[in-house]
């Protein structure tokens, strides 16, 4: 064996020893930082990631970002528009939002990959009794998580030692990333970016890039999504994707999806979501869960005009809802809020929340959707939103399911 290894062969040595790889590419190029300050941001970076782009980044959003208005930091965003870069400068970039509190946004249109996607899930917002996680895209953003890889042209003769100086890098960089996204959210128990997301950017590599584009996964790693307008009307449905989703979204996402059809079919089940209380537009429903029938599992659901709270048990995770196992007599005191995507059906794609979104405020109207198989046969109906509009000039109805 010779003395002499290329970088090929470092990439090789690394990936065995890792299973995953410092992004440290010989970027020359680095990305456009700017003022931006409207509603969405403050500042916007665009363009490849690269060493210096974070000293960069202070010194524009020193005067960029707003007085602290003795609340929190949630004014000091940051757009987002890469596809990556050195994972090194992306980590500062990233542990620099999780201390000071700098929210991360995605805008219309933009994508966020590679390094960029950990410095996304780092976005916060901190003050001196609120904190929170901050970090939003717009449902055509593009979100896309892999393994960083290492990155350097052949042919390049390493002596035993550099090699040895590559790997131990890597190792640093590794673990500088893990520490990063275990970090705690604020005031939860979770992690920045949860372990079930970690496996995801590990197990793809290279163009295989793990993109967010499903209400299942913004909703389970509190993505925020910019252009949903939540819709708190009460219905069966959204009862049901209520209570399957925020008890999936704790139970990790591991190496597939719970069955789509099963899914859905057990929501048609009338037994399995029962109203028990209706006041005016506000109302509460008891819903029976996917795993019900084999254990105890069940919600309480209650939409009112602020957004839908929940408690209940899952005895097939061992898992509370909210604060515990209740019935109507407690709700109150062991309810807790909802992410506003959990009334959503978690396998429709985010594409599909603009129009849904838009069409929801401004409905005008009630009709009857059904869901036909190719015989003809009716397979599913229910009432649903009619909006009457004007698209590219032309008049047009949009019919709005309960559950978006």
């Amino acid at each position: 064996m010779t003395e002499k290894r290329t970088w090929a062969t470092v990439a090789l040595v690394a990936s065995v020893a890792l299973s995953m790889l410092l992004s440290q590419s010989r970027i020359s190029s680095a990305a456009d930082i700017a003022v931006l300050r409207d509603d969405e941001c403050k500042v916007v970076l665009k363009g490849v990631i690269a060493k210096g782009d974070f000293e960069k980044f202070l010194q524009v959003s020193a005067t960029a970002f707003p007085p602290f208005d003795g609340e929190s930091s949630a004014p000091n965003t940051l757009c987002l528009d890469s596809p990556g870069g050195s994972l090194s400068e992306g980590v500062k970039f990233a542990g620099h939002f999780y201390d000071k509190g700098v929210g991360t946004v995605i805008r219309k249109g933009a994508s966020c990959y590679s390094a960029c996607d950990i410095m996304f899930m780092l976005g916060t917002a901190r003050g001196p009794e609120v904190n929170f996680v901050s970090r939003a895209m717009h449902s055509s953003a593009r979100l896309g998580f892999h393994r960083p890889s290492l990155a350097a042209s052949g042919g390049d003769a390493l002596s035993p030692t550099d090699l040895s100086e590559a790997v131990d890098t890597t190792f640093a960089a590794a673990m500088e990333l893990l520490a990063m996204a275990n970090r705690q959210a604020p005031l939860t128990a979770n992690s920045m970016m949860k372990p079930d997301l970690l496996e995801m950017l590990l197990t793809h590599v290279g163009a295989d890039f793990f993109l967010v584009d499903t209400i299942d996964k913004a909703g389970r790693w509190d993505i925020r999504i910019l252009d949903h307008k939540p819709e708190f009307t009460p219905s069966p449905q959204k009862a049901y994707h209520a209570c399957q989703n925020t008890i999936q979204w704790r139970t990790g996402l591991g190496s597939k999806l719970y069955d789509a059809d099963y899914y859905l079919s057990v929501a048609r089940e009338p037994d399995r979501i029962e109203l028990i209380r209706q006041e005016g537009r506000e109302a509460a429903y008891r819903v029976e869960g996917y795993n019900s029938g084999l254990v105890d599992e069940y919600c309480i659901i209650s939409f009112t005009a602020d957004g839908v709270s929940a408690c209940g048990y899952s005895e097939y995770y061992d898992m509370t809802v909210g604060k515990g196992a209740c019935d109507a007599s407690d709700f109150a005191a062991k309810a807790a809020w909802l992410h506003p995507l959990a009334l959503l059906n978690p396998f429709s794609k985010l594409g599909a929340i603009a129009g849904a979104s838009t069409a929801a405020v401004g409905a005008s109207g009630r009709s009857m959707c059904r869901v036909l198989a190719r015989s003809g046969a009716v397979v599913d109906a229910e009432e649903c939103d009619l909006i009457r509009t004007d698209v590219a000039g032309r008049r047009a109805e949009i019919y709005v399911w309960p559950s978006g």
